[in-house]
């Protein structure tokens, strides 16, 4: 594997980062989707809860393209725009940790969903929050980990 070091301007912004394609692993989770699940805890109305759990009922019995995209699904649900706007613009990166995972079948990656879920539903935002970093820094370590095989 090749590590590329792309120098950064002191004075880019996150966006900057974002739309010229500069990806800093550790930044999507423990800003972005960190962020998003308290907001999905804190903002959303019962009903898009619930749509979490069948994203996540998906995850354990769906065929690898329902899973894919379950799990999309599952991280754009904070229904914020501008998060979800901002997601997308990684999508190429997200896309090959989320293929990675599926597809290698990543233990325990749908238990994390779940467990996202009911903090989520508990209105837990500090605890949601927490347990999403944690789970994408588990992404990260095990595409690190296929990767380099």
């Amino acid at each position: 594997m090749i590590n590329k070091i792309i120098p950064i301007p002191l004075t880019a912004s996150v966006s900057d980062c974002i739309t010229s394609g500069i990806f800093l692993p550790k930044f999507r989770p423990k800003v972005l989707e960190g962020y998003s699940a308290r907001c999905a805890a804190n903002f959303l109305k019962e009903n898009e809860i619930e749509k979490l759990y069948e994203y996540v009922k998906i995850g354990r019995k769906g065929t690898k393209e329902e899973i894919m995209s379950a799990n999309e699904s599952f991280h754009k649900a904070s229904n914020n725009p501008v998060m979800i706007d901002i997601i997308d613009r990684m999508q190429a990166i997200i896309y090959l940790f989320r293929k990675t995972v599926v597809i290698y079948n990543r233990p325990h990656l749908i238990d994390e969903h779940e467990e996202i879920y009911k903090a989520i539903k508990a209105r837990d935002g500090e605890k949601a929050e927490i347990l999403m970093k944690k789970h994408l820094e588990t992404d990260l370590n095990f595409y690190l980990h296929v990767m380099s095989k």
